[in-house]
């Protein structure tokens, strides 16, 4: 269920002080390949790897997140997290994403809560006017790197971004 992976250097978590840091973004056909892609990351001939930036990480938090509209595909340079106010149908908040985003900008929902992160994330070339009452915190990332997997005759290849 793999489909890639992204690492993004950002300047500082807009929900917390940690100062600089970075995103990981695992792309799966679904939440049930993750148990797979854990395993795989710490077996094997990655286990040095693995325990090596395990020992250098300080703080961790995550979360599960649902394409809602857009291309997973593409490494965005900008992310706007923000919250779905509380009396916002989730169908208001597609129409107003809608309204402002790109062709090109991506919508991510949050599915399962493993940190402070806000609910959605837009990703995008760059950052719109969102209504103030989404609380949007916006940050630039920097993809440090990447890989896609693709399926050519039949094969799997990975392909660094």
């Amino acid at each position: 269920g793999f489909a890639g992976a992204r690492t993004f250097a950002i300047g500082s978590l807009p929900w917390s002080d940690a100062g600089a840091a970075f995103e990981d973004w695992y792309l799966l056909r679904g939440s049930a390949d993750l148990d797979e892609l854990n395993d795989a990351a710490v077996s094997g001939n990655r286990t040095p790897s693995h325990d090596r930036l395990a020992a250098e990480a300080t703080f961790g938090a995550g979360g599960l997140y649902n394409l809602r509209r857009g291309n997973a595909h593409d490494a965005h340079p900008v992310g706007q997290w923000f919250a779905k106010p509380p009396n916002m149908a989730y169908a208001d908040v597609d129409d107003v994403v809608a309204s402002v985003a790109a062709p090109d900008h991506a919508l991510w929902q949050r599915r399962m809560v493993l940190g402070p992160a806000p609910e959605f994330c837009l990703t995008g070339t760059h950052a719109v006017t969102l209504p103030a009452a989404f609380a949007p915190r916006t940050i630039r990332r920097n993809l440090v790197a990447g890989i896609s997997r693709l399926v050519l005759g039949g094969r799997r290849h990975y392909v660094p971004e």
